[in-house]
């Protein structure tokens, strides 16, 4: 519909001239106004289609770019020894002679090239970071384990490098994980009336008690996490083991969880419009949602929503939590880890033939700027015809005379 907005600038520039030709006697008979005219005629029009479309698919873009959440570990570290090369190169450069006369000579300009250490951390999905020998050193002493020796097979000089490499010691509280923040499409976001989620704003949120996703934060860069249990702190050891949850079975099933626990009295109704909040939360996340006493920790209700065609592993959640008369956040993550066969990410290309839909707002915001575009325009028009219109009743009344 609002493509019909680019019939405006025709339609003005064609009553802006035939109000001057009509009244004024506007002569468009000479070639630069001719082409004049039809400049004023396409400028705008062009712009004007311009300016829809950018703006159209812009908004639509914006409306279902999302982020999701993603975590990693670190399997290894590896330490690159010092080494250098031999580059052979030949170089040319221009000379004079006595005489004043140029030519090229070419040299040889080989140098030798020194790669200092390296110490880097590799994570489970093959990622390099490099980071600095004190934080390499704390790690090798954290695991504790036997370097293995790497030929890096060098084409060295005088300085041959290899490499070791020290592999994580596979207990959970020496995992070191980190998270980031990963764009992706989300056609649902875009399609609200699709699955009936309904807009919730951040002032209602904060009225109901609804979560926000939260922030990733960490001790130093190479540490950046986020916290998966909202709303109750079961200890660090419970959290930590959530963490190493996230990250290695998220690299491997492709599932993150979020622990929501509420205490305020809420009943299970309060989970719908978290849904609702998170627009049903990202195609790899499980939302476990979970009502207690805020003084016993009694379990009241819970109940979980993810994006599976098979909810089983929803409902099952869902049954376990209500079957503990106090909230063991412990026992949940070793129900997880028992259970994550039954995980089975929902493949978000089936919402492929979804469009994102713009709103009121968003065509009131276009049309404001194409009724801008047009009265810039209209204004070039009416005053390009109002100097022509004078130039000729001058012309003419020297003419007279």
């Amino acid at each position: 519909m609002i493509y019909l907005l680019i019939l405006l600038p025709i339609i003005a520039a064609n009553v802006v001239y035939w109000y001057f030709r009509k009244n004024k006697k506007l002569n468009l008979g000479d070639e630069d106004r001719g082409v004049l005219y039809l400049m004023l005629l396409t400028v705008p029009t062009i712009l004007t289609v311009i300016t829809i479309f950018t703006m159209d698919h812009t908004i639509r873009y914006s409306k279902i770019s999302d982020t999701e959440y993603w975590s990693f570990y670190y399997s290894k570290i590896r330490h690159l020894d010092r080494w250098n090369e031999y580059i052979h190169r030949t170089c040319t450069r221009m000379i004079r002679d006595s005489r004043g006369n140029t030519r090229t000579e070419t040299y040889d300009c080989s140098y030798v090239e020194y790669h200092p250490e390296r110490w880097i951390l590799v994570d489970n999905g093959g990622n390099e970071i490099y980071t600095s020998k004190e934080y390499f050193d704390s790690i090798k002493t954290l695991w504790n384990t036997k370097p293995i020796f790497v030929d890096m097979h060098r084409n060295y000089y005088t300085v041959d490098g290899d490499a070791q490499e020290y592999y994580w010691d596979q207990l959970g509280q020496h995992l070191i994980t980190y998270s980031l923040e990963m764009p992706y499409i989300n056609k649902i976001k875009g399609t609200q009336t699709a699955f009936r989620l309904r807009d919730v704003s951040k002032e209602e949120a904060k009225l109901l008690g609804l979560f926000d996703y939260p922030g990733i934060s960490g001790p130093n860069m190479y540490e950046q996490e986020q916290n998966p249990i909202l709303g109750f702190n079961p200890g660090k050891e419970v959290i930590k083991k959530f963490t190493n949850f996230n990250a290695r079975e998220g690299s491997r099933k492709k599932i993150r969880v979020f622990v929501l626990v509420f205490k305020e009295g809420q009943g299970p109704e309060i989970a719908e419009e978290q849904k609702n909040y998170w627009q049903g939360g990202n195609k790899n996340e499980l939302v476990i949602c979970v009502g207690i006493d805020k003084s016993t920790h009694e379990v009241k209700w819970a109940d979980c929503f993810s994006w599976q065609d098979d909810i089983t592993l929803d409902t099952r959640c869902k049954l376990f939590l209500q079957s503990q008369k106090k909230l063991d956040l412990d026992r949940l993550h070793w129900f997880l880890r028992e259970n994550i066969g039954l995980w089975k990410k929902k493949d978000f290309r089936d919402f492929d033939y979804l469009e994102p839909e713009l709103d009121s707002d968003d065509d009131n915001t276009i049309i404001m700027v194409v009724l801008c575009i047009l009265l810039v325009s209209t204004c070039a028009q009416v005053g390009t015809f109002w100097y022509y219109t004078k130039k000729d009743e001058k012309d003419q009344s020297q003419s007279i005379l």
